[in-house]
This record gives C-alpha cells, sequence and structure tokens, in this order.
C-alpha cells in the first residue's frame, strides 16, 4: 500500500525529523570519506539510514595492515591500535534505525518489517507498507493509486 503526508502535518513533522537526521548520516559519511580516502560505501545494513559496512577505494588500495576484506570493499582491522581508532571513526557515525523510520507513521515492524520512504518531493513524503501487513494509517496519510504515487515521487 502506498502513502502520502503532506510534510506539514503531525505525521510529516515526524518524518522531517527522520529526513534530517538521514541527510546528517550521510553528510558524515561524506567528511569521513574525504579524510580517509575512500570513494564510495556501503550503508549499514543494521540500520535504515547511515551506517556503513564496507568502504571502496577507487585509487589507492587499502594498507593491508590497517584494512581487511569485508563484503565488495574493506573495513578496518581491529587488531591494532590505528585500526581500532578507523573503525571507531565508522561505529561513531550518526544511523537512523528501521524502528525510528517506523515509528514515524506509528507503525510497529515487529520486528522484521519496515517501511519504505520517499523524501523527494517538496509538499508529500511518500510512503510503502506491504499489503498484508496490519497497518492503520493515522488520519493525515492518504492512501494512494501506485500510478500518483509514481507521479508524485519518480
Amino acid at each position: 500500500m502506498k502513502f502520502k503526508v503532506l510534510r506539514s502535518s503531525e505525521t510529516g513533522n515526524k518524518i522531517s525529523i527522520v529526513e534530517k537526521k538521514a541527510n546528517e548520516a550521510n553528510e558524515a559519511a561524506r567528511q569521513l570519506s574525504k579524510e580517509i580516502g575512500f570513494d564510495r560505501w556501503r550503508g549499514g545494513y543494521w540500520c535504515a539510514f547511515g551506517g556503513v559496512s564496507c568502504v571502496m577505494f577507487k585509487n589507492n588500495p587499502p594498507n593491508p595492515k590497517l584494512w581487511k576484506k569485508q563484503e565488495d570493499g574493506f573495513f578496518p582491522k581491529k587488531n591494532s591500535k590505528d585500526g581500532k581508532e578507523l573503525a571507531e571513526k565508522f561505529e561513531n557515525l550518526p544511523s537512523v534505525g528501521y524502528d525510528e523510520l517506523n515509528k514515524t507513521i506509528d507503525f510497529d515492524g515487529a520486528p522484521w518489517k519496515h517501511i519504505g520512504i520517499n523524501f523527494n518531493n517538496d509538499k508529500f513524503f511518500g510512503f510503502v507498507v506491504g499489503d498484508d501487513w496490519d497497518y492503520e494509517p493515522n488520519e493525515d496519510c492518504e492512501e494512494i493509486t501506485v500510478s500518483e504515487y509514481k507521479r508524485l515521487f519518480s
């Protein structure tokens, strides 16, 4: 099921907070990439926004004493002081958990379900829940058709 909600509504205000935190998380990862020298990263699979599960280097292969192969990239080793310091920088990056995202629309994902969210409209937020989920939308959320969702958020 697809929904739209005005950015200025009560639910929209809750989603705005998450949008701001998601942008801050992305910017923090971007700043860390400049500091360390990686050019791409895979977000944390354990969170809706933010976190880093691995990084990729374009030109400079990582020092094997500090970096281990992880997924399709690298992550700091924690067997040295420098590696631990690098890993700590990644672990301290801001993030938004799935539970926090779900709570914006008063949905209890319990624990494996999480909403899809769309921030790319100036007037509305869009979100998606499964057709078979036991979800009762807030009064300020309006269920819409797939075609309207595509028109508003593509």
